[in-house]
């Protein structure tokens, strides 16, 4: 149990869960399985860093992961790795989930609503308010240990982490928060829920040849900026 905890500060919890339960061994060799992969990010982080001190800028990035990462955990997420002020996670990466579209989405719809929170309790310091965006995708990938053997990473690869990555970036083009490819959304209204989804679009998305159909969601109130990932 105290490997477990101390585990868990460093990997996503149902990592830690996985690697308390099965010889390391076993744990990680590649599987296929379908998978939903989210990206999400901090609108104007890089314009807001330059008015910050480091210490301000280290102590919003904790509170902004400290904020998101609950909410993924909430929905069974795994937190798949940060990357600068923002975030990957996958859901249904550790085991076959029929329901991981559907908890993807509302952890989307979710982490939305909990920025919306947090910018109530910062506008009444009036501190400046934040937006995220958020991108999903789902489909088949290869899951498993990557990285030398000192130094492993559980993560998932394929063209379905390459798409919703592009998807997070499109938010810009569409001005909207949220987009979610119609394979994700199609896999969660199997489970009979219904999502506020303002409209369906096809997307041309930077490096494919085929355009794709995305739902998206929400308005960007922040001036919009050139993107750099990670940044």
């Amino acid at each position: 149990e105290v490997l477990r905890s101390d585990l868990a500060r460093y990997v996503s919890p149902d990592v830690a869960e996985a690697l308390a339960h099965r010889p390391s061994s076993d744990f990680g060799v590649p599987t296929t399985r379908n998978v939903v992969v989210l990206f999400a990010d901090i609108v104007g982080f890089t314009r807001l860093n330059e008015r910050l001190s480091p210490e301000r800028t280290f102590a919003l990035l904790r509170s902004f992961q400290q904020r998101s990462t609950r909410v993924v955990f909430q929905h069974q997420g795994t937190l798949d790795k940060f990357l600068g002020d923002g975030f990957m996670a996958t859901f249904g990466a550790l085991r076959d989930e029929d329901d991981a579209a559907g908890r993807a989405i509302a952890c989307a719809f979710e982490l939305l609503a909990e920025i919306e929170r947090w910018n109530a309790k910062r506008g009444a310091r009036q501190a400046e308010r934040l937006s995220i965006v958020i991108g999903v995708h789902f489909g088949r990938v290869v899951v498993g240990n990557l990285g030398p053997e000192n130094r492993l990473e559980f993560t998932v690869v394929g063209d379905v982490v390459n798409v919703a990555s592009r998807l997070e970036e499109a938010t810009r083009e569409l001005a909207c928060t949220l987009v979610a490819s119609d394979a994700c959304v199609r896999a969660a209204l199997r489970e009979g829920t219904s999502y506020p989804f303002q409209k369906a679009v096809e997307l041309k998305l930077r490096g494919r040849a085929s355009p794709l159909l995305v739902h998206v969601a929400g308005c960007i109130d922040v001036p919009r900026e050139t993107h750099s990932p990670g940044a």
